[in-house]
């Protein structure tokens, strides 16, 4: 199992690193995962166009601006991966089954955590 969500892995003399409970330390091999965001196509739709209604246009430049908009004329480099098309990302499959469920009960959490904050 790979991972790119690395909120509750740590950096350790240049390691990945996680803790359980039973402070049992665990060292991630590194890796190179298809970038999420952009599902490995460097480019993602330029976010100035999000929550944009085609009413917003003018109707005799519409349709120019959905072919260019499909065509990817207003795409920019993806922001997770600056448009390398992968991220780096670390090697789950050390952990034990236990500590793997662990494990993604505290990331389920630091989700949960984050989002209320947002809200």
């Amino acid at each position: 199992m790979i991972t790119t969500d690395t909120s509750i892995i740590w950096e350790k003399d240049g390691q990945s690193c996680w803790e359980t409970k039973d402070e049992t330390l665990y060292e991630f091999p590194q890796c190179w995962a298809v970038c999420p965001n952009c599902n490995g196509e460097g480019t993602t739709v330029n976010a100035a166009f999000d929550g944009m209604s085609l009413s917003e246009i003018d109707p005799s430049d519409a349709d120019d601006f959905v072919e260019n908009l499909r065509s990817g004329v207003y795409d920019v480099a993806c922001a997770a991966c600056e448009g390398r098309t992968t991220v780096k990302a670390c090697d789950l499959s050390i952990l034990s089954p236990d500590h793997l469920e662990e494990y993604e009960t505290a990331l389920f959490e630091c989700r949960r955590d984050a989002a209320i904050r947002e809200h």
